[in-house]
């Protein structure tokens, strides 16, 4: 992928907004594969990863790799996530009634495992940055950003658990050349399209801990951990692919769009894409309306992870707070043509709802007078909807002739 002058890339004005007619992508056009489907093992492979020692199958082999790929930190291979969450429950010593502290959207599969524990689920809100609101004393925190996002929190609690079980783990350093974190860590491994069969893999900060838990559960068997082996072949060129595509897109939005973004470089899980705060100004339906007519690949979070039910009193204000994320969904094998149009049908949104340069208010009046100048001031191009500096001492940034060419949709790299 070639890197793309995001700043030039769109002069508003040019064209109606999808939902009137003119969509960055055709109706009709093909989707691409997501993060999800490249990552999922298919029935087919698996057999070809089998590690051998002396003519027999070696899982500690298979074992001693995943640790190194996650930092010489102690790991377990699981058969699925539900068995995951409920072993890790056990081995902690949840008792009857006790409560565990879960983000206020906590999947339903989360929640009923923690309950069919005899544990007692309690709800902490969302602030608008999706971090939670800890104001209960619990011992055990489970935290779980949604899509392979990094968490927003700096929570401190006797047991803090990092759940992932939607992504799989990059490739991360030593132990001991990082600040102390999660005391366990839960990735899904998609190790076959059947969730019982998908595999998962737990990640130990804590030695007595890791301990603990072999000593209640027993190992996988052999099938599992070369499917595991053969997925960790496979995320040396999965995971780089993706990062370069999830940096080109985010850089694209903070550049070309102008909006609150989740960093994409930082946490220890693989993001499926790119998320995106809708500015206070601005409506988050509207927005939605929008850029989902544009045929680019987006998402509302609330449909993805929404606000579980049990929240009661707390779920307003963290339902308010999620309504105005969205999600650009990012895919390995994307080409710098699909990541543009996905970057283009954001920024035509936020341009004509008047959101775009929200994070850059000087950019914004400078942007917004020199489009005055080209259409007059009785065009609907773009009316910032957030305030704007009333002068500026900086060089203007935005000259006509230094735009590439006009058009609605990207044809070429």
């Amino acid at each position: 992928m070639q890197a793309a002058d995001w700043q030039k890339l769109w002069l508003g004005g040019f064209c109606a907004p999808g939902i009137y007619g003119s969509p960055v992508k055709a109706v009709d056009a093909r989707p691409r594969p997501t993060l999800a489907q490249c990552l999922t093992l298919s029935s087919e492979e698996g057999a070809n990863g089998q590690i051998e020692r002396n003519g027999k199958f070696d899982s500690d082999h298979v074992i001693e790799q995943w640790s190194y790929y996650v930092g010489g930190r102690p790991v377990v291979i699981a058969s699925n996530l539900e068995i995951t969450r409920r072993q890790l429950l056990q081995t902690l010593g949840v008792v009857s009634r006790e409560p565990v502290l879960l983000p206020a959207n906590a999947t339903h599969s989360l929640v009923e495992v923690v309950k069919e524990q005899g544990a007692k689920p309690h709800f902490a809100e969302l602030d608008q940055h999706l971090a939670l609101l800890n104001d209960q004393q619990c011992r055990v925190v489970w935290l779980q950003p949604p899509l392979g996002l990094p968490t927003q929190n700096s929570i401190s609690a006797e047991v803090l658990v990092l759940d992932h079980g939607d992504s799989v783990p990059r490739n991360l350093p030593k132990a001991d050349s990082i600040q102390r974190g999660p005391d366990v860590e839960i990735y899904g491994l998609r190790l076959s399209h059947d969730p019982h069969h998908a595999g998962s893999l737990l990640v130990f900060a804590n030695e007595a801990l890791y301990a603990q838990f072999l000593a209640k559960n027993k190992e996988v068997g052999p099938t599992v951990t070369a499917r595991a082996a053969e997925q960790l072949q496979r995320l040396s060129t999965l995971v780089p692919a993706q990062e370069a595509a999830l940096n080109f897109v985010w850089t694209g939005l903070q550049a070309a769009a102008g909006l609150p973004l989740i960093p994409v470089s930082t946490g220890s899980a693989l993001p499926h894409g790119v998320a995106f705060r809708i500015p206070d100004e601005g409506s988050h339906s509207l927005f939605w309306s929008y850029v989902s007519r544009e045929n680019t690949p987006v998402q509302w979070l609330p449909e993805v992870c929404p606000i579980h039910y049990a929240t009661l009193s707390t779920y307003a204000a963290s339902a308010a707070n999620l309504e105005r994320w969205m999600f650009v969904p990012v895919g390995p094998d994307d080409d710098g043509v699909v990541l543009k149009q996905a970057v283009l049908g954001v920024v035509k949104t936020a341009e004509y709802l008047g959101l775009r340069w929200r994070t850059d208010p000087v950019r914004a009046a400078q942007y917004a007078a020199r489009l005055d100048e080209i259409y007059g001031p009785d065009h609907d191009a773009y009316r910032p909807a957030f305030p704007l500096p009333t002068h500026s001492d900086l060089e203007e940034l935005f000259n006509l002739e230094d735009f590439l060419a006009q058009a609605c949709s990207i044809s070429s790299v």
